[in-house]
């Protein structure tokens, strides 16, 4: 069943939607796997099965949550301008990734929001049958890296609130995707920790104190992100804030606003 889009509205993973319907909303490039409306802080990438005739493949790694997805460019090397450079820039921009599948001709099917995490070269054929360099992104789920972020056994009480920062704001990639997973997580979990390090206990929206203490004799407070990046994607220090429940639900469910 084709979901029908209503303005600002979220997608909804494994509906499916008219590809034209959504540039209707949101305009962007209507051809092309990358598509980046500029009046929204979107970035559309679309993926079906026509690379394979250009030497590559773009797929799920073998735990279903990193996409390896080919950047754009059918002729010669490809390079970190237009679309590879949203891809790459994102989160430096206040874009969020969305990815989605071709089921049919025109239609999509909404798979995740996602989160550049690092990238390749490969040597595959060009449009041409040329050998060129092909960027590949690893592009991880943003859920994913909240439960992993979640799970982290970072220890913040080891580390000064400048440290947390320096940690928080390093950006390190590998050229084993395993590894460079591992490194984007623990920079989640380190940009949530340095948040709640810097409020001490108050929140920084009403700056009232946190509700209560937790188990472990913390002050409880949610950590927020400013921009429209999903909870635990690739953030930066002063894209998130730490908030108490209730302004949390306040700025998702009320349509609040704040600036720390």
């Amino acid at each position: 069943m084709i979901t029908t889009l209503e303005y600002n509205a979220p997608f909804e993973k494994g509906k499916q939607y008219q590809r034209r319907q959504i540039h209707q909303l949101y305009k962007g490039q209507q051809q092309g796997g990358i598509s980046t409306p500029a009046n929204y802080p979107y970035i559309f990438i679309f993926t079906g099965e026509s690379g394979e005739q250009y030497g590559y493949r773009d797929g799920w790694d073998e735990t279903s949550t990193m996409y390896y997805y080919t950047g754009e460019g059918q002729y010669g090397s490809m390079t970190f301008t237009k679309g590879n450079k949203a891809i790459r820039d994102h989160v430096e921009n206040g874009k969020t990734i969305y990815l989605f599948q071709y089921v049919a001709s025109g239609i999509v099917e909404f798979i995740d929001e996602m989160a550049y995490v690092g990238h390749e070269i490969r040597f595959v054929p060009d449009h041409n049958g040329d050998e060129r360099e092909a960027i590949v992104f690893y592009l991880e789920r943003v859920e994913h890296i909240e439960q992993e972020s979640e799970a982290s056994q970072f220890d913040a009480t080891t580390h000064s609130l400048g440290h947390l920062r320096e940690i928080a704001e390093a950006v390190e990639t590998s050229e084993d995707p395993r590894e460079t997973k591992v490194q984007v997580r623990y920079r989640a979990a380190a940009v949530k920790a340095y948040a709640l390090t810097r409020a001490n206990g108050i929140c920084e929206a009403c700056g009232e104190e946190a509700p209560f203490v937790k188990k472990d004799g913390t002050p409880f407070l949610e950590v927020h992100h400013l921009y429209r990046l999903s909870d635990g994607g690739a953030d930066q220090p002063e894209a998130v804030a730490a908030i108490c429940p209730n302004c949390h639900r306040r700025v998702h469910y009320g349509g609040g606003r704040f600036i720390v």
